[in-house]
């Protein structure tokens, strides 16, 4: 199972975020983009997600440990920034624990 299948959501339409490997690396997108093409295209890499998270706490998690501390994730947006690189806007919610928010020009991951 991927590490976060079931915990990400479309900050568009509500939808759940599936799993897919594109060139080797492990991503996830709009399940109603990617079935219907009813939303927005949207991918975020498994790992870009766990380096916030692993930054965040400074130690590395188990799968089981991410499924423990972890709410939901609510995705955005991906947009290029001056540079080309992509940059997303998303919000991690934890259970116990103040959010991660990361917009266009702002990152949040409370220290």
């Amino acid at each position: 199972m991927a590490l976060f299948s079931k915990l990400i959501k479309c900050g568009h339409c509500g939808g759940n975020f599936k799993v897919k490997k594109e060139r080797g690396k492990i991503k996830y997108i709009c399940s109603k983009y990617d079935n219907y093409r009813n939303c927005k295209r949207i991918s975020v890499e498994e790992n870009f997600i766990l380096d916030l998270i692993e930054t965040r706490y400074d130690k590395k998690f188990t799968e089981k440990e991410i499924r423990g501390i972890i709410d939901y994730i609510e995705i955005f947006d991906k947009i290029k920034n001056k540079e080309g690189e992509d940059l997303h806007i998303l919000n991690i919610y934890f259970k116990n624990d103040k959010p991660i928010i990361l917009s266009e020009n702002f990152l949040q991951l409370w220290f």
